[in-house]
């Protein structure tokens, strides 16, 4: 096969690079036309509005549907995540778990049918508070979730009768000792959720055998395989269409469990079936991102390049129990020497879905917050320090770029201007106004 060489065309003989380009779907979009998952209506549809757990963690004993079965519109009261007459207990871990469902002609009616529902619940013990290490460790709602450390190698192998672990914390501890600049901080970044303009769900109907879906998701080509593993039919008889998608941000890429049950209610009913979150819903289950908080130390030299790291971090995706990837610590710089550890909460929350860049964000809060607080100690500006320390991060090829970028941005916001030092600028109360820096890869 002949080698074929690729290179961006020259300015001035770009077709598109450059110059202005209208969106295809700019004008639709623009003048309100452009129809949304939410947007589809089709005949003799039903709507659903589903019961959410109103407890973080609890025991779905039994439900009543007979007074929301006689509500005038009901069509029919559909178990999600209930008992059924009979079986065991449901438990569930997150507050806003869809419960039942109610299908009904009017969004009023649904509405009514979902206050008649009558749900018996057994309340356990709760825990939400990811922030509180010692208080998740007391209550047992953690679990280990990596770590590692690396060491230069001029400073030499613990020797054969070393205990390998003793003779790393030494070595850690004089790597602080010997440090000009020592800065240890605590800092967090909460969960955030999605908060999608255009919540979770979709309009669906079956002709015949064949479910046809208008769903608002990110993942046309591939969410009629979990309609279909679900349903118990094959791939070849879902239609998956979207049109246009009022955001999603990572958190629309499956049917979820609400689109299953709303082809169950179509096929249960026989009529076309519109199940979207409310907002409430789509806050609490719709999608969020992992917290993450950390403690840690640094070391640097005269210069303000960081020798030492050593940290501990911790957060929570829900009752999964994960955090943010400890492969990300330190984000971006790695110095020649660090410690890292990582720890899961276990909480009664929604577990986390994708986001952009997943545990990107995060691990750049909380990583390089501690070099600009070096930088205050240092009482030096911050964009030198993070330039200094450019010479040790963990993709080094890209270390002239980031450079260039960081001079790029400095200039166009005017760093040199209204930098200043931490404290020291403009205040309204106790809130005081200043510039910050951040670098990613993704």
């Amino acid at each position: 096969m002949a080698e074929v060489t690729y290179s961006w065309p020259e300015n001035h003989k770009a077709r598109l690079i450059g110059k202005r380009v209208s969106r295809l779907d700019g004008m639709e979009k623009s003048t309100g036309t452009a129809k949304y998952t939410y947007d589809i209506n089709l005949p003799k549809q039903l709507i659903v509005r589903a019961l959410g757990c109103p407890h973080a963690h609890c025991r779905v004993i039994s439900v009543d549907a007979s007074a929301a079965e006689k509500v005038p519109g009901v069509v029919l009261v559909h178990l999600i995540k209930a008992p059924k007459p009979g079986d065991d207990p449901v438990e569930i871990r997150a507050d806003g778990t869809l419960l039942v469902a109610v299908a009904a002609e009017t969004e009023a009616a649904a509405a009514e049918g979902v206050s008649k529902l009558n749900v018996k619940y057994e309340l356990l013990e709760s825990f939400v508070d990811d922030h509180d290490l010692q208080a998740a460790e007391a209550k047992k709602r953690t679990k280990k979730a990596g770590g590692g450390i690396e060491l230069d190698e001029a400073l030499g192998e613990p020797g054969d009768g070393d205990d390998e672990e003793e003779w790393e914390e030494k070595t850690v501890q004089k790597l602080f000792a010997d440090a000009k600049y020592v800065v240890e901080g605590h800092y967090g970044i909460d969960t955030i959720t999605h908060c999608c303009l255009e919540p979770h769900g979709s309009t669906l109907h079956w002709e015949g055998d064949r479910l046809k879906v208008n769903l608002s998701t990110q993942n046309v080509s591939m969410t009629d395989d979990g309609f279909a593993d679900a349903l118990k039919i094959s791939a070849d008889e879902v239609d998956v269409h979207c049109d246009y998608i009022g955001g999603g941000f990572g958190s629309k890429f499956k049917p979820d469990y609400w689109g299953i049950a709303a082809a169950e209610i179509a096929k249960k009913t026989g009529r076309p079936v519109k199940f979207l979150l409310s907002r409430d819903q789509e806050l609490k289950i719709g999608g969020n991102r992992p917290s993450g908080f950390i403690e840690v130390r640094l070391g640097a030299d005269e210069n303000g390049v960081v020798q030492v790291w050593d940290s501990h971090h911790w957060g929570s995706s829900g009752f999964n129990g994960s955090t943010v990837s400890v492969s990300n610590f330190p984000y971006v710089f790695r110095p020649k020497n660090w410690r890292r550890r990582a720890t899961g909460i276990i909480t009664d929350n929604e577990p986390s879905v994708a986001w952009r860049a997943p545990n990107h964000p995060q691990a750049c809060a909380i990583t390089q917050t501690a070099y600009d607080d070096l930088a205050a100690k240092m009482q030096a500006d911050s964009l030198d320090i993070f330039l200094r320390n450019l010479e040790n991060i963990d993709s080094p090829e890209k270390a002239l770029v980031y450079a260039e970028q960081l001079r790029i941005a400095a200039d166009l916001i005017g760093w040199s201007k209204h930098w200043h030092l931490h404290g020291k600028g403009k205040k309204r109360g106790s809130v005081v106004e200043g510039l910050g820096i951040g670098i990613h890869k993704w």
